[in-house]
């Protein structure tokens, strides 16, 4: 139900949308826009062995994830889980790959609190993946907020960049 929300709301091309969503049989279901394509995970992983396109190719591609991300932000929603295997890489006409930023199943609201209109998650709990969380939400400090996204964006371009992790 909230990733539903969260996509019902955000109108981009580099964000996946869905059609309809709703329960058949007693079991929920989502129908998205069909993304072909490998994560930038696997991407990553592949062109690690050196069949990587240029670092202006690579940046381009990471200014493309941060605009799908400014989008998400501008429409009131935050992602918070930001990572390269939540980046799908479609083909576009022009032979490049396009970024498109799927899994908004952590998502919240910008402008809320705890009470987030798309649910929340119960104190002390830490959702997301660590390696892309930022220090505040590793230590259950906070900011819940754009920065968290910022800081996994920054993660994700350092690893875009040079193929590791930043630590």
């Amino acid at each position: 139900a909230r990733e539903v929300e969260a996509l019902t709301r955000l109108e981009d091309p580099r964000i996946a949308s869905i059609f309809e969503a709703g329960v058949a049989d007693g079991r929920a279901y989502l129908a998205m826009r069909l993304v072909k394509g490998p994560s930038l995970r696997q991407q990553l992983n592949q062109w690690q062995q050196g069949a990587g396109p240029g670092l202006r190719q690579r940046l381009q591609l990471g200014l493309e994830i941060v605009r799908a991300v400014a989008a998400a932000h501008a429409q009131g929603v935050l992602h918070r889980d930001i990572k390269p295997g939540n980046v799908l890489l479609e083909a576009a006409v022009d032979g490049s790959q396009q970024p498109v930023l799927i899994d908004f199943g952590l998502a919240r609201a910008v402008d809320t609190g705890a009470s987030a209109a798309f649910g929340d998650t119960l104190t002390g709990d830490q959702m997301g993946t660590p390696s892309y969380m930022s220090p505040e939400r590793l230590l259950g400090e906070g900011h819940d907020d754009p920065r968290a996204d910022v800081w996994a964006l920054g993660v994700l371009l350092y690893e875009l960049v040079t193929y590791r992790a930043p630590f």
